[in-house]
């Protein structure tokens, strides 16, 4: 079924050890290390698709 929402595979070694593919809502595209709000901003991807978290006193980090 598409139901045109974004997803992205996490793996956490204690949460998805195997990998579980999770609704990620992407909020636009940034760079690797420039400063996110953990509150709002979750998922997003680089200029060049990688896809990046955000991650409290870190920015906008590689991931998941």
């Amino acid at each position: 079924m598409n139901t045109g929402e974004d997803i992205v595979c996490v793996y956490s070694r204690d949460y998805y050890p195997d990998g579980e593919w999770v609704i990620a809502d992407i909020v636009g595209v940034h760079n690797i290390g420039e400063p996110c709000d953990p509150s709002t901003d979750r998922a997003s991807q680089t200029p060049e698709g990688i896809p990046i978290l955000c991650v409290q006193g870190q920015g906008w980090t590689p991931g998941p």
